[in-house]
């Protein structure tokens, strides 16, 4: 949640609540087209399993940054 509302910023446009944040991102010009698609690629991941979660973790810290 956090990295969404670093590229909205970076991008100076406006995130009024998380509703669809992760989705707005990808449409910003200066971000990764597929950010929402990686996104939920590494929520899937998540399962009750501790290998599901590092899968996650590891999965979101490859995420790109705004710099």
């Amino acid at each position: 949640m956090r990295l969404a509302y670093a590229w909205h910023a970076d991008a100076g446009a406006w995130a009024i609540n998380e509703k669809g944040i992760v989705y707005g991102v990808s449409r910003l010009t200066s971000t990764p087209a597929d950010f929402d698609i990686r996104v939920a690629a590494a929520l899937s991941a998540l399962n009750a399993s501790p290998e599901g979660a590092r899968a996650a973790v590891e999965m979101l810290r490859t995420l790109p940054r705004p710099s």
